[in-house]
């Protein structure tokens, strides 16, 4: 057995409803409210009844509802949209009232109160943003040395990563330098452990301020040694970049608390490669690169310190493939 009501049976039942609603006609007439709908604008529903939405709701909702009959003379059955009344969010849910022949003769409309979702989730939303920047802060601390204050190894291990595959897709050269402080453990014995620490930050902070490139990487790789990542960087790059590095150091007169010590040196060791193939393993390359500046920086020492080698393709040395043709 079908029901049906009559208009006035609807009007009524829309008045009662515990929601705010309200049937609205292609005039942009109230044909019914209910009593919590009229309450949102401060009125009664006898008030609004024959009257038009024009002066009660918002300008933005009356063009809102011209598109929403155009839609449901197409076929659409349902549109959702949000609407902010009195500054609070609601989520209003529009549904056609058709004739027998099947034309949108009115709109039925609920308002839902979304506020306080809307609240809870910018609350959430900070919480989640404060967590972020919590958790991007506690990584910026893991990879970080606390003594110089530049990346430590599992920084600079995310940063090499990171730049050999990028190398790799853009075929572009990548270098890297190791940097040892020279006799550093006779001037720990000398001075003692807290002037080393303060030459080490110190050594540090030349180092850095030598590298000019925001995508360049200074990193402290271990006890006195440190290591620059120089992406996009051929070997006669990177000579310049320590050589400046190297010059920057023994110009600087390294204290402790107000007493010169001894004038720190640096050996540094050199190796890179002009590109790296699209098919070499990145961690075979990495080692590689890294023994390379490694054998290199073995023979600047070996060589009276205070001085730089680049690697060169030698008996028992590693094979990088690709590598800039070596300077003498």
């Amino acid at each position: 057995m079908t029901v049906q009501i009559t208009l006035e049976e609807h009007k009524a039942t829309i008045r009662t409803m515990p929601v705010a609603a309200c049937l609205v006609d292609r005039e942009f007439q109230y044909l019914s409210a209910s009593d919590r709908y009229a309450d949102l604008f401060g009125t009664s529903v006898d008030h609004l009844i024959g009257r038009s939405l024009v002066g009660i709701v918002p300008e933005s909702v009356l063009s809102r509802f011209q598109s929403d009959f155009e839609a449901f003379d197409n076929g659409l059955e349902t549109v959702t949209d949000e609407l902010v009344i009195d500054g609070e969010m609601f989520l209003a849910t529009i549904h056609p009232i058709r004739s027998d022949s099947g034309a949108t003769i009115a709109t039925f409309v609920t308002l839902t109160d979304i506020s306080p979702f809307k609240r809870r989730i910018a609350d959430l939303s900070g919480k989640y943003e404060k967590l972020q920047s919590f958790n991007t802060k506690l990584q910026e601390l893991a990879e970080t040395d606390a003594l110089t204050g530049l990346a430590n190894r599992r920084g600079m291990e995310r940063f090499v990563c990171t730049e050999m595959r990028r190398c790799r897709r853009e075929e572009r050269p990548l270098s890297v330098a190791l940097i040892d402080i020279d006799y550093f453990k006779h001037f720990n014995d000398r001075f003692g452990h807290l002037a080393g620490d303060c030459a080490l930050h110190q050594v540090g902070g030349v180092i850095q301020q030598s590298i000019r490139r925001p995508g360049d990487c200074v990193a402290r790789f271990g006890g006195e040694e440190f290591i620059v990542i120089l992406p996009d960087t051929d070997l006669a790059g990177a000579q310049h970049v320590c050589a400046t590095i190297q010059r920057a150091i023994s110009a600087r007169a390294i204290t402790y608390e107000s007493r010169p010590c001894e004038n720190l040196t640096v050996s540094i060791g050199i190796s890179g490669t002009s590109k790296i193939a699209r098919d070499l393993d990145l961690t075979v390359f990495r080692e590689a690169l890294f023994r390379a500046a490694d054998l290199a920086l073995y023979d600047a020492k070996g060589s009276g310190r205070n001085s730089v080698r680049i690697w060169q393709k030698q008996i028992g040395a590693p094979f990088l493939p690709d590598a800039e043709p070596l300077l003498p």
